[in-house]
């Protein structure tokens, strides 16, 4: 029984990225694109949300995009 299974440090870091931050010195300036809170993306207030596919695939894209750009300045150090 695994009582605190996840999946793992890198996975995590990539799902726990906010894609709406676009400028990573600033952490505070974010767009609207991704709001995990809109209507118009499939949220629900309190209910089962459901996003549509194409909301999903760019929102995690965006997160990879992110995560990518965070590694290339950690590399540059």
């Amino acid at each position: 029984m695994l009582l605190d299974a996840n999946f793992g440090n890198s996975v995590m870091t990539l799902i726990s990225l906010d894609p709406n931050i676009t400028e990573q010195d600033k952490g505070n300036n974010v767009t609207v694109r991704y709001n995990l809170k809109d209507t118009a993306n499939g949220y629900v207030a309190g209910g089962n949300s459901v996003y549509k596919n194409s909301f999903v695939s760019n929102y995690n894209q965006a997160q990879r995009s992110r995560l990518l750009t965070l590694m290339a300045i950690a590399a540059k150090g």
